[in-house]
């Protein structure tokens, strides 16, 4: 599976490891003095920071991905000696490689058609349910429906999964345009979740605050794709016709049932403890106490915002300015990723409580890099642009980063692969 990202045409995200990359040639953590288009990209980017922390599907991909990093490090420092292979194989059976399937049906596509730039121009003709080709072992097939939209554009057919990618892309670009109206981006997938909304049931649809609400209670639930279509066809069978999007809210929460019954919000609240004590294991050496006590601020702050103010993603699209005091008590809460501008320098803000200690956040960075490798054998770290700030960079660091774990000064891929007891394994050539 390809590394994952969430991106426009001047940066990206990178999901459960809290990594952004803006296209801008200034310092990111002075949001009042960054240039209108910059700070579009970073606005749209910093959602996706927050929908990962603050969302059951957003945590649950950070768990099936830490879970299935714990895996490759098991692996090669039990079943291989000094040589290990690239990628690391999992069996079809394994309850790794089953998660990874679920994990690409929850996401859905996110390849964009770059000459469908207006939505108006996408003519949906189906959406339907469908099994998936991806292997699951029964009785879990259930979960591994996914969502089929056939569309029209010029003439051609085009057959599209949506899923969370779409909506996470959706609400990005709904506050992204709002703001920045001159924003331009295509209509599959950054308006994809409208298009499917208008085509099912146009009293939603038609409605963009509507579809941001939905779009955001959608991705409480494991599947949102899935979600999204039951949701709407439900609505549809009851003719809800809210006036207000809080309504949307209320309507999920009493309409809306995980797989055993419970609530969008315990299940929510379920998965964020799993996700932050999954954080902790793979933080777990004394050396890295610091980012351990980050995460567990982060994770636990994003978990109250949502139990106790369902609505603030919602509150913030409303605001006038994208420069907002929503936006500032957002940061001041839950801080922001590690965010690189276009000449590899980067920058951080902690959530304000944790102001007063050396916090890394690189070291998520080089855990994105390691999962690199052991996912989709690229053995290259692309840190060095940034270590060398602080360390000396050599050879190595382009194609055998592994082997600076027996150096004096560690970087941090070096110091995972120390701690994992990993040093004097390399990968296959």
């Amino acid at each position: 599976m390809k590394e994952s990202k969430l991106y426009t045409k001047k940066g990206y995200y990178n999901p459960s490891f809290f990594q952004m990359k803006i296209d801008a040639n200034c310092d990111l953590t002075n949001l009042n003095n960054i240039a209108p288009a910059p700070f579009s990209t970073f606005i749209h980017e910093y959602i996706h920071f927050i929908q990962d922390t603050t969302s059951t599907f957003g945590l649950v991909n950070a768990n099936i991905i830490g879970n299935r990093l714990k895996h490759y490090v098991k692996e090669v420092e039990i079943n291989y000696g000094p040589s290990f292979p690239v990628s690391v194989p999992i069996a079809k059976d394994h309850v790794t490689q089953i998660n990874r399937n679920l994990q690409q049906v929850y996401m859905g596509q996110g390849q964009l058609i770059p000459d469908a730039m207006n939505p108006s121009d996408v003519k949906i003709e189906s959406v339907n349910l469908v099994e998936t080709s991806l292997y699951l072992p029964s009785p879990l097939a259930k979960f591994l429906d996914e969502l089929e939209v056939n569309f029209l554009f010029s003439g051609n057919s085009y057959k599209y999964k949506f899923g969370a990618i779409g909506i996470m892309e959706t609400m990005a670009n709904f506050i992204q345009k709002k703001h920045f109206p001159a924003t331009s981006a295509p209509a599959i997938p950054y308006n994809s979740a409208e298009l499917v909304a208008q085509y099912l049931y146009p009293e939603i649809g038609n409605n963009a605050e509507f579809v941001f609400a939905l779009c955001d209670v959608c991705l409480l639930d494991y599947h949102p794709g899935r979600a999204f279509f039951r949701t709407l066809e439900l609505m549809n069978k009851k003719c809800f016709k809210p006036t207000t999007a809080e309504e949307i809210y209320e309507f999920a929460e009493t309409e809306i049932k995980g797989e055993k019954g419970e609530s969008l919000y315990v299940l929510f609240e379920k998965v964020s403890i799993e996700a932050e004590s999954l954080y902790s294991e793979i933080f777990i050496s004394p050396i890295f106490v610091n980012e351990q006590k980050w995460l567990s601020v982060l994770l636990s702050s994003a978990r109250n915002l949502r139990l106790t103010n369902p609505t603030f993603l919602l509150n913030l699209y409303r605001q006038p300015s994208a420069k907002s005091i929503n936006l500032a008590n957002l940061i001041e809460s839950l801080g922001t990723p590690l965010m690189f501008n276009r000449n590899e320098q980067a920058f951080f803000i902690p959530p304000n409580s944790l102001i007063d200690i050396l916090i890394m956040p690189d070291r998520l960075s080089a855990l994105l890099e390691m999962f690199r490798l052991f996912d989709d054998a690229q053995k290259n770290c692309r840190l060095s642009d940034y270590c060398s700030q602080a360390i000396t960079i050599d050879e190595r660091c382009k194609s055998e980063p592994w082997l600076r774990s027996t150096d004096k000064n560690l970087c941090a891929y070096a110091q995972f692969w120390r701690t994992w007891n990993l040093t004097g394994k390399s990968p296959e050539k």
